[in-house]
C-alpha cells in the first residue's frame, strides 16, 4: 500500500551568532547583554573585551580632591599639591575649584591660590584694629594700628666656628594649620657673597627657654642639622623671622666672620598687620558700626581713604574691625571671567565682579559690575556649572539659567525640569556639548532642552548620590545605590552601552591632557579600640586613599573580569534542547578564562577553563543540558577579547 507523500517541514534547528551589548539589569533586557559586570569596557564593540590597567600614583597618602587645571590639582591631607609638588595649605576635605583670572578659588575654604606666584590669599578679608590702641577717623578716613601680632624685632650676632654651618632661606611662608614655604635655599653663614636679603625668611625653632620671641630666634638649629622644613613644635606656634639686614664683622674664631642678623619676629597666624596686604583700592568694604559696602578710594598700610561724608570725624578706643566679605556660595563655578555661586540659605545667585572673584558687591551700573538674583522657585541649590553661553543653576525639579555677557544684558529664565539630585553636584559632566547628571530617578543628557533619562538599563535600580569624570567619549560614574552599595559604572555616550567595573568609590575626578585621574575614596566609619579601662570608638571621617590613572600602559595591574549573560531563553516559551555553544576568545600572554553555566536556576557549574592552553586564539564549545532556560558566566583575567557567541538549539514539541 503506498501512503501519502508528507511534504517537507521546516527544520526546527537554529543557529545564531549574537554580538555583545552593555549591561541591562531591567525586565527587558535582550539576547546578548549583560546582567552582572566586572572590569569590562566596550572599546571593542561588539566584541567584549577588559577594561585597561590602571596606575597608582605615589606621592599621595591622603587625597580628597582633584581639578586639572595646567596639570593635575590634588588637594592631599592638608597639602594643596599641582602635579605632586605641595604649593599651600588647606583644609582637609572635599573641595570646589573654579579657576577666575589667575587665580584658583578653593571652595569652601574661601581661598585662592595665586597662580603666578603660589600665593594663598583669602577672598574674604577681615582685620581689626589693635587692642589699647585708639582709631582716628576725619569725614574720608580711617587711622588704626591693625592687629599684625608679633610686633618684635631682634638683631642677634652668630660667631660662625665652622664654614659647613648653614640654616635655610626662604622668599615666602604661609601659615593655614601648617607651613607652605616657597623659595627656600641653603645659605652657608661663611658665605658673605651670598646672604640672605632684606625680607627673606628665616624659620624658627619653640622653645620654652627664656623670652618667648627672643629664644625662639636664638635656638635656630644653625649647625649640622640644616633646617630644611620648619620644626614641628614651631608649627604649633606659627612664628618666622623677616630678615631686616645682615652684616659682617670679625668673631671669636680665627678666619672666621661673625654674622649679624636682624630680624622681625611675625606671627603667620595673625594678619600681617598692612591693610595693603589684604585690600585693593576699590574694594566694598564694611568698617564695624561705620559704614557699609563703601569703596576703597586710597590707602596706605594703616589708613583706608573713602568717598567724602563716609564717616564722621572723631576718635575710638573700641576696637575696629574692617572687612570684605563675600557670600556663603555652596556650589561654584566659572563663567566669562567670574565666579558664579549659588546660596541654598537665601536662594540667591551670585555672580563677582569681572576678573575679581573677592568682590561681590560692587553695583556701579558698569559691565564690570557684579550680579544677584533671587529666585523663588520650591527646593534648594544642589549644583551650578557654565553651559554653552549661559550658567545653569539646578535645583532637584528645577533649572535656573542666567544668558548673557554682563550685568545689565543679564537674563535669568526659571524651568522645572529633572535636575541635579541633592549630593550629586559632582557628577556634572560635560562631554561633547552633552551635560550628563544624576538626577532623582537616574542619570540625564542635557543637550540644552529637555532632559533624556539615558539609564533605563538599570531597571528600578536607583542612586542617592555620585561623583562623574570623562575620557574622551566615555562617561564615568561612581554611583551609590540606596542600599548603600557603590559602583564605578562607564557609559559609551556613541554607542549607548553601559558597563561596571567595579565597586570602587571614586571621590573625585579629574582629566590632565586626555588622561582621567581619580580618587578611590572611603565612606566614614567607626570601630572600636579594647582600652585598658573602656573601650575607644573611633570614627574615620570620609577621604580617599590613593589616587589612580586610569588607561595606563606603565600599569602592571592584572586585571580580574567577570561577564554574567542575561539567560537565553531562545525566544520562544517551548521547551529546547540546546545542542552546542561555541566562544571565539583572544587571550593576551598570560591571560586565562573560565565558563560557568545554570541551568534553570540550578547552581553555577564550571564547564571550561584556558588552565594550560597556549594558543592565543580559542574556540570554546560548550553542551548544556536540556533546559528551558541557562545562564553564561565567563571570567577571567589580564586581557582578553570575547568576539561573539554562536548557539544552536533545537525547539521540542509542546508535550516534553
Amino acid at each position: 500500500m503506498m501512503l501519502p507523500k508528507v511534504p517537507a517541514g521546516r527544520s526546527k534547528t537554529k543557529r545564531q551568532t549574537a554580538g555583545f551589548l552593555g549591561l541591562n539589569l531591567s525586565e527587558g533586557a535582550s539576547e546578548g547583554e549583560l546582567r552582572e559586570t566586572k572590569n569590562l569596557s566596550a572599546r571593542k564593540f561588539p566584541a567584549l573585551t577588559t577594561r585597561l590597567p590602571r596606575e597608582e600614583l605615589s606621592g599621595y597618602s591622603s587625597p580628597s580632591a582633584l581639578y586639572a587645571w595646567n596639570g593635575l590639582v590634588a588637594v592631599d591631607g592638608t597639602s594643596l599639591k599641582i602635579d605632586g609638588e605641595t604649593v599651600a595649605t588647606v583644609t582637609p576635605g572635599e573641595k570646589q575649584f573654579a579657576v577666575v583670572n589667575t587665580k584658583l578659588c578653593i571652595f569652601p575654604d574661601k581661598v585662592y591660590l595665586d597662580l603666578t606666584n603660589n600665593k594663598l590669599v583669602r577672598l574674604n578679608a577681615q582685620i581689626s584694629s589693635k587692642t589699647g590702641t585708639t582709631s582716628t577717623f576725619t569725614e574720608t578716613t580711617l587711622t588704626m594700628t591693625p592687629d599684625g601680632g608679633v610686633p618684635a624685632t631682634y638683631e642677634y650676632d652668630w660667631g660662625i666656628g665652622d664654614q659647613s654651618f648653614s640654616i635655610y632661606v626662604y622668599t615666602g611662608a604661609v601659615w593655614t594649620n601648617g607651613w607652605t614655604l616657597t623659595g627656600g635655599r641653603e645659605w652657608y653663614m661663611s658665605d658673605k657673597e651670598h646672604p640672605p636679603v632684606v625680607g627673606n625668611i628665616l624659620m624658627l625653632r619653640n622653645t620654652t627657654v627664656g623670652g618667648t620671641y627672643i629664644l625662639n630666634a636664638q635656638t635656630w638649629d644653625w649647625g649640622y642639622n640644616h633646617i630644611r622644613t620648619p620644626y614641628g613644635s614651631n608649627n604649633s606656634i606659627g612664628y618666622y623671622a623677616v630678615v631686616n639686614s645682615v652684616t659682617f664683622g670679625k668673631g671669636d674664631y680665627e678666619n672666621y666672620p661673625q654674622a649679624n642678623i636682624s630680624v622681625t619676629i611675625v606671627d603667620a597666624k595673625a594678619p600681617d598687620g598692612s591693610f595693603t596686604s589684604l585690600f585693593s583700592v576699590g574694594d566694598k568694604v564694611n568698617v564695624s558700626n561705620r559704614c557699609t559696602q563703601k569703596a576703597i578710594v586710597s590707602m596706605t598700610s594703616n589708613s583706608l581713604t573713602f568717598a567724602a561724608g563716609t564717616f564722621t570725624a572723631g576718635n575710638t578706643s573700641s576696637q575696629i574691625t574692617v572687612s570684605r566679605p563675600i557670600p556663603d556660595l555652596d556650589y561654584v563655578c566659572e563663567s566669562k571671567n567670574r565666579l558664579w555661586g549659588v546660596c541654598k540659605a537665601n536662594n540667591i545667585i551670585y555672580a563677582s565682579a569681572l576678573g575679581k572673584p573677592t568682590r561681590f558687591y560692587d553695583y556701579d551700573g558698569t559691565s564690570l559690575d557684579s550680579y544677584a538674583v533671587a529666585v523663588g522657585s520650591e527646593g534648594e541649590f544642589t549644583a551650578i556649572c557654565k553651559y554653552d553661553r549661559s550658567v545653569l543653576c539646578f535645583k532637584e525639579n528645577t533649572l535656573h539659567r542666567v544668558y548673557g555677557d554682563y550685568p545689565a544684558e543679564y537674563s535669568a529664565t526659571e524651568r522645572p525640569l529633572f535636575g541635579v539630585k541633592e549630593g550629586a553636584a559632582g557628577t556634572l559632566t560635560n562631554i561633547g556639548s552633552v551635560l550628563y547628571y544624576l538626577g532623582r530617578d537616574g542619570v540625564y543628557a542635557f543637550s540644552g532642552n529637555t532632559p533624556t533619562l539615558i539609564s533605563g538599563a538599570f531597571g528600578e535600580k536607583r542612586f542617592s548620590r555620585g561623583y562623574a569624570g570623562a575620557a574622551g567619549d566615555i562617561l564615568y560614574m561612581s554611583l551609590k545605590d540606596i542600599a548603600g552599595r557603590w559602583g564605578l559604572y562607564t557609559f559609551d555616550t556613541r554607542k549607548g552601552i553601559w558597563l561596571k567595573e567595579d565597586d570602587t568609590f571614586a571621590l573625585s575626578f579629574a582629566t590632565v591632557d586626555g588622561k582621567l585621574h581619580f580618587i578611590k575614596g572611603h565612606e566614614a566609619y567607626t570601630y572600636t579600640v579594647d582600652g585598658s579601662t573602656v573601650a575607644e570608638v573611633v570614627t574615620v571621617p570620609e577621604g580617599g586613599d590613593e589616587v589612580y590613572l586610569c588607561d595606563s600602559s606603565a600599569s602592571i595591574e592584572a586585571v580580574e573580569w567577570e561577564a554574567e549573560l542575561t539567560p537565553f531563553m531562545e525566544g520562544t516559551l517551548r521547551s529546547k534542547s540546546p545542542s552546542k555553544l561555541l566562544l571565539r576568545c583572544e587571550l593576551a600572554a598570560g591571560a586565562w578564562i573560565m565558563a560557568e553555566i545554570s541551568c534553570d536556576g540550578e547552581p553555577w557549574r564550571q564547564i571550561f577553563t584556558s588552565a594550560n592552553r597556549t594558543e592565543p586564539t580559542l574556540i570554546i564549545p560548550i553542551a548544556p543540558r536540556r533546559c528551558d532556560a541557562y545562564r553564561l558566566r565567563l571570567k577571567g583575567q589580564r586581557e582578553c577579547v570575547i568576539r561573539a557567541i554562536e548557539r544552536e538549539f533545537r525547539v521540542n514539541s509542546e508535550r516534553r
